[in-house]
């Protein structure tokens, strides 16, 4: 299934309005803190190991949100957005979600370190 046009738009857009993007952005930013403490890695080091992605990877991906459609279109409801923006208000919630990005941070510093062929 293609990919609607300007859908992944509405989502941000419906994310933008109910302040996930501000949320989300303050959790990202706890999670990468956490992936420099833990990789030693500084801030551009740690950008530039995330944009060694191999081809293998970003096909992977792209696959995924051509197929992903009927997701987005709900992720675009600004119901949903709402309820997320509530979510994200919770410690708890806040908390976990940057627990799981700052181990998938890591873990993809990782894979590219084996995967480039670097120790």
């Amino acid at each position: 299934m293609a990919l609607k046009p300007g859908l992944v738009f509405e989502v941000m857009a419906s994310a933008y309005r109910h302040d996930v993007l501000d949320k989300g952005m303050s959790i990202m930013g706890d999670a990468i803190d956490g992936a420099m403490l833990d990789t030693g890695l500084k801030i551009g080091d740690l950008v530039n190991k995330m944009d060694e992605a191999q081809e293998r990877t970003v096909m992977k991906l792209n696959n995924l949100l051509a197929r992903s459609g009927l997701l987005l279109q709900l992720a675009a409801s600004d119901r949903l957005m709402a309820a997320v923006s509530r979510l994200l208000d919770v410690k708890v919630v806040r908390k976990t979600a940057a627990t799981v990005m700052h181990r998938m941070l890591v873990k993809a510093v990782a894979a590219g370190a084996v995967e480039g062929g670097r120790p």
